[in-house]
Protein backbone atom coordinates (compact mmCIF):
# COMPACT_ATOMS: atom_id res chain seq x y z
CA UNK A 1 0.00 0.00 0.00
CA UNK A 2 1.03 3.58 -0.58
CA UNK A 3 -0.92 6.29 1.22
CA UNK A 4 -0.50 9.82 2.51
CA UNK A 5 -2.60 10.39 5.61
CA UNK A 6 -3.85 13.68 7.05
CA UNK A 7 -6.30 14.79 9.73
CA UNK A 8 -9.48 16.85 9.51
CA UNK A 9 -8.76 20.56 9.64
CA UNK A 10 -5.18 20.23 8.38
CA UNK A 11 -3.70 21.14 5.03
CA UNK A 12 -4.82 18.99 2.07
CA UNK A 13 -2.22 16.42 0.99
CA UNK A 14 -3.27 15.45 -2.53
CA UNK A 15 -0.31 15.61 -4.97
CA UNK A 16 -1.96 18.21 -7.21
CA UNK A 17 -2.44 20.63 -4.29
CA UNK A 18 1.26 21.50 -4.32
CA UNK A 19 1.48 22.40 -8.02
CA UNK A 20 4.62 22.10 -10.12
CA UNK A 21 7.30 20.87 -9.93
CA UNK A 22 6.02 18.78 -7.01
CA UNK A 23 3.27 17.15 -9.05
CA UNK A 24 5.66 15.96 -11.78
CA UNK A 25 8.13 14.65 -9.21
CA UNK A 26 5.35 12.81 -7.42
CA UNK A 27 4.21 11.28 -10.72
CA UNK A 28 7.78 10.22 -11.57
CA UNK A 29 8.17 8.24 -8.36
CA UNK A 30 4.69 6.78 -8.46
CA UNK A 31 5.52 5.34 -11.88
CA UNK A 32 8.87 4.09 -10.57
CA UNK A 33 7.13 2.40 -7.66
CA UNK A 34 4.91 0.45 -10.05
CA UNK A 35 8.09 -0.78 -11.74
CA UNK A 36 9.25 -2.08 -8.35
CA UNK A 37 5.95 -3.81 -7.47
CA UNK A 38 7.16 -7.32 -8.54
CA UNK A 39 10.29 -6.90 -6.40
CA UNK A 40 8.24 -5.69 -3.43
CA UNK A 41 5.87 -8.64 -3.86
CA UNK A 42 8.84 -11.01 -3.86
CA UNK A 43 10.05 -9.41 -0.65
CA UNK A 44 6.68 -9.99 0.99
CA UNK A 45 6.99 -13.66 -0.01
CA UNK A 46 10.44 -13.81 1.54
CA UNK A 47 9.13 -12.10 4.67
CA UNK A 48 6.69 -14.99 5.17
CA UNK A 49 9.70 -17.36 5.13
CA UNK A 50 12.23 -15.38 7.18
CA UNK A 51 10.26 -12.84 9.20
CA UNK A 52 12.55 -10.06 7.95
CA UNK A 53 10.80 -6.80 7.00
CA UNK A 54 10.86 -5.38 3.50
CA UNK A 55 12.11 -1.96 4.60
CA UNK A 56 14.98 -2.38 7.04
CA UNK A 57 17.91 -0.54 8.63
CA UNK A 58 21.34 -1.32 7.22
CA UNK A 59 22.38 -2.91 10.50
CA UNK A 60 19.90 -5.71 9.88
CA UNK A 61 21.80 -6.76 6.75
CA UNK A 62 25.30 -5.75 7.90
CA UNK A 63 25.38 -6.49 11.62
CA UNK A 64 29.19 -6.64 11.76
CA UNK A 65 29.71 -3.21 10.18
CA UNK A 66 30.15 -0.68 12.98
CA UNK A 67 29.62 2.18 10.51
CA UNK A 68 25.90 1.39 10.27
CA UNK A 69 25.13 0.98 13.98
CA UNK A 70 23.87 4.56 14.33
CA UNK A 71 22.99 5.23 10.70
CA UNK A 72 19.40 6.44 10.58
CA UNK A 73 19.01 8.33 7.28
CA UNK A 74 19.51 5.41 4.88
CA UNK A 75 17.57 2.17 4.55
CA UNK A 76 17.51 -1.08 2.62
CA UNK A 77 14.66 -2.52 0.60
CA UNK A 78 15.30 -6.22 0.96
CA UNK A 79 18.96 -7.05 0.42
CA UNK A 80 19.50 -5.49 -2.98
CA UNK A 81 18.35 -1.86 -2.87
CA UNK A 82 19.74 0.98 -0.77
CA UNK A 83 17.86 4.29 -0.52
CA UNK A 84 19.40 7.47 0.91
CA UNK A 85 16.67 10.14 1.00
CA UNK A 86 17.29 13.79 1.76
CA UNK A 87 16.07 14.55 5.27
CA UNK A 88 17.15 18.19 5.59
CA UNK A 89 15.23 21.01 3.92
CA UNK A 90 17.06 22.64 1.04
CA UNK A 91 19.81 20.02 0.89
CA UNK A 92 20.94 19.24 -2.69
CA UNK A 93 23.90 16.96 -1.92
CA UNK A 94 24.39 14.32 0.72
CA UNK A 95 26.90 11.82 1.99
CA UNK A 96 25.94 8.17 1.42
CA UNK A 97 27.59 5.28 3.20
CA UNK A 98 27.78 2.10 1.10
CA UNK A 99 28.33 -1.20 2.97
CA UNK A 100 30.58 -4.03 1.81
CA UNK A 101 30.42 -5.25 -1.76
CA UNK A 102 29.98 -3.10 -4.83
CA UNK A 103 27.04 -0.81 -5.56
CA UNK A 104 25.59 0.56 -8.77
CA UNK A 105 23.97 3.98 -8.95
CA UNK A 106 20.42 3.27 -10.11
CA UNK A 107 20.22 6.47 -12.15
CA UNK A 108 23.48 6.50 -14.10
CA UNK A 109 24.95 2.99 -13.75
CA UNK A 110 28.17 4.18 -12.12
CA UNK A 111 29.78 1.53 -9.93
CA UNK A 112 31.03 2.33 -6.42
CA UNK A 113 33.13 0.31 -3.99
CA UNK A 114 31.61 -0.63 -0.67
CA UNK A 115 32.66 0.17 2.91
CA UNK A 116 33.09 3.79 1.93
CA UNK A 117 31.22 7.10 2.03
CA UNK A 118 30.54 9.02 -1.17
CA UNK A 119 29.07 12.44 -1.88
CA UNK A 120 26.13 12.36 -4.28
CA UNK A 121 23.97 14.96 -5.96
CA UNK A 122 20.46 15.01 -4.54
CA UNK A 123 18.38 17.72 -6.21
CA UNK A 124 14.72 17.87 -5.31
CA UNK A 125 13.72 15.46 -8.09
CA UNK A 126 16.36 12.79 -7.39
CA UNK A 127 16.31 10.15 -4.67
CA UNK A 128 19.80 8.68 -4.24
CA UNK A 129 19.26 5.00 -4.98
CA UNK A 130 21.78 2.17 -5.27
CA UNK A 131 21.53 -1.46 -6.33
CA UNK A 132 23.84 -4.16 -5.02
CA UNK A 133 26.13 -5.43 -7.76
CA UNK A 134 25.10 -8.96 -8.64
CA UNK A 135 21.43 -8.30 -7.99
CA UNK A 136 18.70 -9.32 -10.40
CA UNK A 137 15.52 -7.28 -10.14
CA UNK A 138 12.11 -8.12 -11.60
CA UNK A 139 11.03 -5.03 -13.49
CA UNK A 140 7.32 -4.33 -13.79
CA UNK A 141 5.57 -2.53 -16.60
CA UNK A 142 5.01 1.22 -16.51
CA UNK A 143 1.33 1.24 -15.53
CA UNK A 144 -1.16 3.42 -13.67
CA UNK A 145 -2.65 0.68 -11.53
CA UNK A 146 -2.13 -2.97 -10.64
CA UNK A 147 -4.28 -5.16 -12.88
CA UNK A 148 -6.39 -8.05 -11.61
CA UNK A 149 -5.34 -10.02 -14.69
CA UNK A 150 -2.13 -12.08 -14.40
CA UNK A 151 0.83 -10.66 -16.31
CA UNK A 152 1.83 -12.58 -19.41
CA UNK A 153 5.34 -11.13 -19.56
CA UNK A 154 8.07 -10.25 -17.09
CA UNK A 155 11.45 -8.55 -17.34
CA UNK A 156 14.46 -9.14 -15.11
CA UNK A 157 17.31 -6.62 -14.97
CA UNK A 158 20.76 -8.00 -14.18
CA UNK A 159 23.11 -5.59 -12.40
CA UNK A 160 26.33 -7.46 -13.20
CA UNK A 161 27.70 -10.14 -15.47
CA UNK A 162 26.41 -12.80 -13.13
CA UNK A 163 23.72 -13.29 -10.51
CA UNK A 164 20.78 -15.42 -9.47
CA UNK A 165 17.28 -14.69 -8.28
CA UNK A 166 14.09 -16.48 -7.25
CA UNK A 167 10.82 -14.84 -8.29
CA UNK A 168 7.41 -15.56 -6.78
CA UNK A 169 3.99 -15.45 -8.44
CA UNK A 170 0.46 -16.18 -7.22
CA UNK A 171 -3.06 -14.90 -7.95
CA UNK A 172 -2.64 -11.91 -5.66
CA UNK A 173 -6.18 -12.08 -4.28
CA UNK A 174 -6.60 -14.81 -1.66
CA UNK A 175 -4.85 -17.38 0.54
CA UNK A 176 -4.62 -20.25 -1.93
CA UNK A 177 -0.84 -19.87 -1.92
CA UNK A 178 -0.95 -21.52 1.52
CA UNK A 179 -2.13 -24.65 -0.28
CA UNK A 180 0.78 -24.50 -2.71
CA UNK A 181 -0.92 -22.48 -5.48
CA UNK A 182 2.05 -20.36 -6.48
CA UNK A 183 4.91 -20.39 -8.97
CA UNK A 184 8.63 -19.98 -8.39
CA UNK A 185 10.98 -18.91 -11.17
CA UNK A 186 14.74 -19.23 -10.95
CA UNK A 187 16.75 -16.75 -13.03
CA UNK A 188 20.50 -17.16 -13.47
CA UNK A 189 23.00 -15.06 -15.37
CA UNK A 190 26.65 -15.90 -15.97
CA UNK A 191 29.33 -15.09 -18.56
CA UNK A 192 26.98 -13.15 -20.81
CA UNK A 193 24.25 -15.81 -20.90
CA UNK A 194 21.04 -16.36 -18.97
CA UNK A 195 18.78 -19.22 -17.93
CA UNK A 196 15.18 -19.26 -16.72
CA UNK A 197 13.59 -22.21 -14.98
CA UNK A 198 10.07 -22.70 -13.67
CA UNK A 199 11.13 -24.20 -10.36
CA UNK A 200 7.61 -24.73 -9.03
CA UNK A 201 4.35 -24.65 -11.00
CA UNK A 202 1.48 -24.59 -8.53
CA UNK A 203 -0.43 -21.65 -9.98
CA UNK A 204 -2.01 -22.06 -13.40
CA UNK A 205 -1.01 -18.94 -15.39
CA UNK A 206 2.67 -18.53 -16.20
CA UNK A 207 4.61 -15.83 -18.01
CA UNK A 208 4.44 -16.55 -21.73
CA UNK A 209 7.56 -14.45 -22.32
CA UNK A 210 10.43 -13.51 -20.02
CA UNK A 211 13.11 -10.99 -20.93
CA UNK A 212 16.44 -10.96 -19.10
CA UNK A 213 18.29 -7.67 -19.52
CA UNK A 214 22.03 -8.31 -19.27
CA UNK A 215 24.45 -5.37 -19.14
CA UNK A 216 25.13 -5.58 -22.88
CA UNK A 217 22.09 -7.32 -24.38
CA UNK A 218 18.60 -8.70 -23.86
CA UNK A 219 17.76 -12.39 -23.85
CA UNK A 220 14.15 -13.37 -24.55
CA UNK A 221 12.63 -16.66 -23.40
CA UNK A 222 9.36 -18.22 -24.54
CA UNK A 223 7.38 -20.71 -22.50
CA UNK A 224 7.11 -23.93 -24.48
CA UNK A 225 6.23 -27.47 -23.44
CA UNK A 226 6.57 -26.72 -19.73
CA UNK A 227 9.91 -24.90 -19.86
CA UNK A 228 11.52 -21.66 -20.99
CA UNK A 229 13.44 -21.74 -24.25
CA UNK A 230 15.64 -18.92 -25.48
CA UNK A 231 14.06 -17.30 -28.50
Amino acid sequence: MYRNHAALGTRSQEPWVFGEPTLSIYRKYLKLRYRFIPYLYDEFYRETKTGLPIMRPLVLNYENDTQVYNLNDEYMVGEDILAAPVVQEGQTKRAVYLPKGKWIDFWNGVEHAGKTTILVDAPIDKLPLFVRKGAILPWGKEVSHVSDEPDETMTFRVFDEKGKYVHYQDNGTDFKYQDGEYNLYKIKAKDGSAKVKLEKHGYGPVYRKITVELPDRKVVFKYKNGKYVEK
